[in-house]
C-alpha cells in the first residue's frame, strides 16, 4: 500500500516526477515483474502443507481482509467524500500484502514451523482475495461509466465472467507448466520455462484488455505448487 501511495504521489497525478509517456514505456516490464511476484506467491499455496493450519489461516486472513477493506472504504466514502467506485478501488488496494517481502524474509532466514506456514497461507489467501476484490471493484467502477453496462447484476455478472476466465487460464497454465517440467532437473531450464509462461500470460491478458495477468499467474503458481515437486525450486 505504501508503494502504491508513493507511486500516486510521484506520478502524473501529483508531483509529476514521472510522465504518462515515461510510465507507458516501462508498463510491460512492470507487468512482468508483478506477474513473477504473484507467480512465486502462488507457489507457496500448497494445500497439503497448509491443510493442518487451514482454520487459523482462514480466521486471520478473513479478519485481515474484511476489516481492512471495510475501514478504508468507510473512511474514503464518508470522510474523504470520494465516489463509490473510487472508494471501492482504494479499499481493494489497501487489502494487499506485498508477497515479495515475506517470501524474501522467509528464504533469507530459512524459517520453518507453524508460524511460517500460517504466515505464508495468510499472505497467499490475502493476495488471491486482493486480486479478486480489485478486479471485481474495477469492473463495477468502470462498467458503471458505460452507457450499455446494464443494471448492477449485469455489471457484477460480466465482471465475474472475466474473473472465471482468469481462473480457467491460470489452472490450464499451471497444469501445462507442471507437465513440461515433470522430468526436468535443470533449474535454469525450469526457471526459463516458467518465465516464458508468465510472460505469455501477461501478453495474452494485456491483449484481451479485460483479463487479469496477476490472478492468472498466481493461480498458475498455485497449481504448479500442488502438481509438481519442483515448486520449491522456483
Amino acid at each position: 500500500t505504501g508503494q502504491v501511495l508513493a507511486g500516486v504521489i510521484l506520478g502524473p497525478a501529483c508531483l509529476h516526477f514521472f510522465s504518462h509517456d515515461g510510465l507507458h514505456e516501462v508498463e510491460f516490464l512492470s507487468h512482468v515483474a508483478l506477474a513473477v511476484m504473484t507467480f512465486i506467491a502462488g507457489t507457496h499455496l500448497n494445500f497439503k502443507k497448509l491443510y493442518n493450519f487451514r482454520k487459523r489461516i482462514l480466521i486471520f486472513g478473513g479478519f485481515d481482509i474484511v476489516c481492512t477493506y471495510a475501514l478504508v472504504f468507510l473512511a474514503m466514502f464518508f470522510l474523504a467524500r470520494w465516489s463509490l467506485g473510487m472508494s471501492m478501488l482504494a479499499a481493494s488496494i489497501s487489502v494487499a500484502t506485498a508477497p515479495g517481502t515475506i517470501v524474501a524474509l522467509i528464504k533469507s532466514k530459512r524459517a520453518r514451523g507453524p508460524l511460517v506456514k500460517t504466515l505464508v497461507g495468510v499472505v497467499s489467501i490475502n493476495n488471491v482475495a486482493t486480486i479478486v476484490i480489485f478486479e471485481l471493484c474495477k469492473g463495477i467502477a468502470t462498467r458503471k461509466l458505460m452507457e450499455d453496462a446494464g443494471g448492477p447484476l449485469a455489471i457484477v455478472g460480466n465482471t465475474l465472467m472475466w474473473i472465471g476466465a482468469d481462473v480457467v487460464l491460470g489452472i490450464i497454465a499451471g497444469v501445462i507448466l507442471a507437465f513440461i517440467v515433470k522430468h526436468e532437473e535443470e533449474m535454469s531450464l525450469m526457471f526459463g520455462i516458467s518465465l516464458l509462461l508468465v510472460i505469455g500470460n501477461v501478453v495474452f491478458c494485456d491483449w484481451t484488455g479485460k483479463m487479469s495477468f496477476l490472478l492468472v499467474n498466481l493461480l498458475m503458481g498455485m497449481m504448479f505448487a500442488n502438481l509438481s515437486h519442483h515448486a520449491h525450486t522456483v
